[in-house]
């Protein structure tokens, strides 16, 4: 699962391996909402379908 995720967003957006790992598990566990202050990440969350709750 993180690594179909990195594929997709890592060349393009430059995420760092800490938000894929945080995003995969959030997608994994279902969660509901995803809170962060992170702008890289929260952007991460919405492109991959998880509310960002912040």
């Amino acid at each position: 699962m993180s690594e179909g995720l990195s594929s997709k967003h890592t060349h393009s957006d430059e995420n760092r391996l800490a938000d894929i790992l945080h995003i995969t598990t959030a997608k994994y566990l279902g969660t509901e909402t995803f809170l962060s202050f992170d702008d890289k990440q929260g952007n991460l969350a919405e492109a991959e379908g998880v509310i960002l709750g912040v």
